[in-house]
């Protein structure tokens, strides 16, 4: 669950990806960020009122473990990075993977760790990252929650090779979210926050729990090669022109991009997939970054870098392969 900066008084239609009236976006960033709270947010932390519901529960009236966090775009600040919240049903740790996580180096791409963390929701947690850790902006990073399994509030993760303290999941997969290292704010009036969860699919769409546009446009789903720089060959997917306001349940069809040639590709596995809004910059109510080579409907920014959510999309009969940690 990914979050950028403020809103107004909007009501999402759930389920549409509709708004029910106008939201009035013209007072400040601070207005946005507490009706995206709402609208938005609400939708993972609703879990600490009914986490059964939330999870499934294991039929015997107890839940499984769950966690959301939410991991915003932020400037280089010393050797730390602040995770904006992060729920955890049973308590226990947040750690910081770099983009070697999604080579399948789960372990090795750990590069900072939170204090131990009782159960609950916690807000602005600081993670001191290692020496090592690349801070270069741009530099994509990842949150995890993970569990403390053998209960001495130490994070033994790494040193157990795994065996120990992993993951809270969701559909099978670890609960993520990502950020960019960025510069500065950039004073820009323009804003959006989005909540994108794991989630399985027929490899043809998948759905955005809830994104919020400032001056409305469009939700692009990218595949992991944007972390390697390809920002337009990854745009693997594209919703429908959005009005400016809150929208929930977006379903975002694969492999029908204007100005993109995907032949017979398909969605496979399991896959890193990443939401990305952007604007409709020239006004046509289309999505033409592509087809322009990235001249118009650019991204939404935070700190100087694109907005961003991360899950993980399982096909059915998939491996789960990506993303365990």
């Amino acid at each position: 669950m990914n979050k950028s900066n403020d809103s107004r008084d909007g009501r999402g239609t759930e389920g549409t990806g509709t708004v029910d009236e106008p939201v009035d976006f013209g007072l400040s960033r601070r207005g946005f960020l507490s009706a995206s709270a709402v609208g938005v947010g609400a939708l993972g932390l609703s879990a600490v009122a009914s986490p059964a519901a939330a999870q499934g529960g294991d039929g015997n009236g107890e839940s499984e473990p769950f966690s959301v966090v939410e991991f915003t775009n932020q400037p280089l600040d010393g050797r730390s990075v602040v995770v904006d919240a992060a729920l955890l049903s049973e308590g226990g740790f947040v750690t910081i993977h770099d983009a070697g996580l999604f080579e399948g180096d789960a372990i090795g791409s750990v590069v900072g760790v939170s204090e131990f963390l009782d159960p609950g929701v916690h807000y602005l947690v600081e993670v001191e990252l290692t020496d090592g850790a690349d801070l270069s902006e741009g530099q994509p990073l990842v949150a995890m929650p993970h569990l403390d399994t053998n209960g001495n509030e130490r994070y033994d993760f790494v040193e157990t090779e795994g065996q120990e303290d992993g993951p809270y999941v969701e559909a099978g997969q670890a609960v993520v979210d990502l950020a960019l290292v960025g510069a500065d704010e950039d004073g820009t009036d323009q804003f959006a926050t989005l909540e994108f969860s794991n989630q399985p699919t027929n490899g043809s769409s998948v759905v955005v729990d809830a994104v919020a546009l400032s001056d409305g446009g469009f939700v692009a789903v990218h595949d992991a090669s944007l972390l390697e720089g390809d920002v337009i060959g990854s745009v693997v997917g594209v919703s429908e022109f959005l009005e400016p306001g809150i929208h929930s349940g977006v379903q975002v069809p694969l492999f029908d991009v204007p100005g993109a040639n995907f032949g017979t590709q398909t969605l496979e596995g399991t896959q890193p997939l990443i939401p990305m809004p952007h604007l409709d910059t020239n006004g046509n109510e289309r999505y033409d970054f592509v087809e322009t080579e990235g001249q118009e409907d650019g991204p939404y920014v935070e700190a100087g870098q694109a907005v961003v959510d991360l899950g993980f999309a399982t096909v059915a009969g998939g491996d789960g392969g990506n993303g365990g940690s």
